[in-house]
């Protein structure tokens, strides 16, 4: 991998997002702020921090989005209903 290439993320990585999101009471939800990033990113530490945070910043965008878009606060999301399709 190239020197500040974001690392390639599959579908299993969002189903594992989405998880974590949906699991109660690990202080892991849909904020992009640096701590949230931060217990996500714990799930993956062989990624670099930069590139990581830049992604999955974009990635809870798009989940918050989706969120909105399919029913509110309190949707559950699946892996089909995400409107990401970036990879």
């Amino acid at each position: 991998m190239a020197t500040g290439a974001i690392p390639k993320w599959n579908k299993s990585d969002d189903a594992k997002l989405l998880d974590l999101i949906n699991r109660p009471n690990n202080g892991i939800d849909l904020s992009r702020g640096k701590e949230n990033v931060k217990r996500i990113h714990k799930h993956w530490p062989n990624r670099q921090w930069k590139n990581f945070a830049t992604l999955i910043r974009g990635k809870l965008q798009d989940l918050k989005t989706a969120r909105l878009l399919h029913g509110g606060r309190r949707c559950k999301l699946s892996v089909t209903q995400n409107v990401s399709s970036t990879s």
